[in-house]
């Protein structure tokens, strides 16, 4: 069946790009990196919801309640990330 394939091909290929979008101009713009944190924020929430709204081409459903499942559930796993680093920083 294909589905799994395209399945994998519309997570994997937006969250790759979004990773070199955000790396390339992290690097090559030094003038950004004042707003560095605030514009990856922005660029991943697209990202996100971008890519839940993709998922509904393999797997059907609401493109919009897609989306923002994919925005909550994500998120929510970069806030707990941010968390615990921040957690993190503190014992060093």
């Amino acid at each position: 069946s294909q589905k799994p394939i395209m399945s994998l091909f519309l997570l994997f290929w937006p969250l790759w790009q979004l990773g070199e979008y955000l790396l390339r101009h992290m690097f090559c713009y030094p003038v950004l990196a004042e707003y560095s944190f605030l514009l990856s924020g922005i660029v991943t929430a697209i990202a996100l919801f971008t890519v839940g709204a993709l998922r509904t081409k393999a797997t059907g459903g609401n493109f919009l309640r897609s989306g923002i499942e994919m925005l909550f559930v994500g998120g929510s796993a970069a806030a707990v990330a941010f968390f615990i680093g921040s957690l993190i920083e503190q014992w060093k």
